[in-house]
């Protein structure tokens, strides 16, 4: 059992996070879906909720070298389990 799934934007700081849906309409938009498809936001990957400024909320993607800054109109649109 992988848990509800909850927004991305609705986490926690500092909460490990699995990547488990995103929303359809969100999937329909081009540059949002380049910003998740550049941070390697995807179904079954592991993030951790990092400090939110302008906005934005950073995710730290395991394996990654820098956090990815997404804005929270996109982090409304990716659900995850906690």
């Amino acid at each position: 059992d992988d848990g509800p799934l909850v927004a991305l934007a609705d986490v926690r700081v500092g909460q490990a996070v699995v990547v488990r849906r995103i929303d359809e309409h969100l999937q329909t938009l081009a540059a949002s879906m380049a910003v998740l498809e550049d941070g390697q936001i995807r179904p079954g990957v592991t993030a951790q909720v990092g400090a939110a400024e302008d906005g934005r909320l950073s995710l730290r993607v395991a394996g990654a070298h820098e956090p990815l800054l997404v804005d929270s109109a996109i982090a409304r649109g990716v659900f995850v389990s906690v």
